[in-house]
């Protein structure tokens, strides 16, 4: 049943129109969410990374899209502080989110979920490699290195705190979710969302992408709503609010209904993804098959 439901949002996600307010712009954009707290938006829904800066040291949250990206990041860490990265967060385990933990690690720790962190520990050697050889001015740093070697993980919940700030990791749990964790900031009101708290986006939920299921995704944002965010970094996307995730909460909920009336008349799989559409969010983005 819960495949069922993913094969439909992912049918919705290839057959809604493009919706342009809710791509970010054709160049990446650096800018201050609160105190100490930035937010890196990816040109063109690319992915979206964090930068919290304590007495103590820089925390990374998500690495950017490619290596031109994550060294951007770096630069403008660079020029609001000269004090060293100590810890990157991973939000989800992909590759435009994970790629560019090199450039920081080591010497930072890098904190995933335990999912993630068996994950990684069981990297083939080729990937290793690869790994080792992502940012070629790391290379020899890389040499020996493994990327579980500066791991720390966690199951439902952690908060690390550095230099004065607090940033708790929240993990809610679904059998098919290999890892996707939200990034709260409860001093500065801010959340990184992952994946759970796109803006007028429809969600990355398919057998083949691995981001868990609707109920899944119904009980991380039943988890975040009551937080009050102020302001909510998505994994891709433009910066929301909680008036996001009780969009989405709507759109999951009509589009599980949606789902549950032809599958209690008995309709097939194929008749199911051939009649499943979410009309009611035509102008939400990803509506172009085979766009990020």
């Amino acid at each position: 049943m819960k495949r069922l439901f993913a094969l439909a949002l992912c049918l919705a996600a290839w057959t809604a129109p493009q919706r342009v307010a809710a791509i970010t712009g054709d160049k990446p954009e650096f800018k201050k969410l609160a105190d100490d707290v930035y937010v890196y938006i990816g040109k063109r829904n690319d992915a979206n990374a964090m930068v919290v800066v304590t007495s103590q040291g820089v925390v990374v949250i998500d690495t950017g899209n490619n290596q031109p990206e994550t060294r951007n990041i770096q630069k403008h860490i660079q020029a609001i502080t000269p004090l060293p990265v100590r810890y990157v967060i991973i939000t989800q385990d992909h590759g435009d989110h994970v790629g560019g933990t090199p450039l920081f690690s080591p010497p930072a720790a890098v904190i995933v979920h335990q999912r993630v962190a068996k994950a990684w520990a069981g990297l083939k050697p080729h990937l290793v490699k690869a790994w080792r050889k992502r940012f070629a001015e790391r290379v020899e740093v890389l040499k020996d290195f493994h990327p579980a070697d500066l791991v720390m993980s966690f199951t439902d919940r952690m908060t690390l705190r550095l230099g004065g700030k607090i940033m708790e990791l929240i993990y809610v749990d679904d059998t098919y979710n290999p890892g996707d964790v939200a990034v709260w900031l409860p001093q500065s009101g801010v959340l990184h969302g992952s994946f759970a708290a796109y803006k007028e986006r429809h969600p990355d939920i398919r057998p083949d992408y691995s981001h868990g299921t609707t109920w899944g995704m119904l009980k991380q944002l039943e988890a975040l709503i009551p937080l009050k965010p102020k302001f909510i970094v998505p994994a891709h996307g433009p910066v929301g609010d909680v008036r996001d995730l009780q969009a989405m909460v709507d759109y999951l909920l009509i589009a599980r209904q949606r789902v549950r009336g032809m599958m209690d008349k008995g309709m097939s799989l194929e008749a199911v993804k051939k009649a499943f559409h979410m009309n009611e969010y035509k102008d939400w983005d990803r509506g172009v098959k085979g766009q990020r």
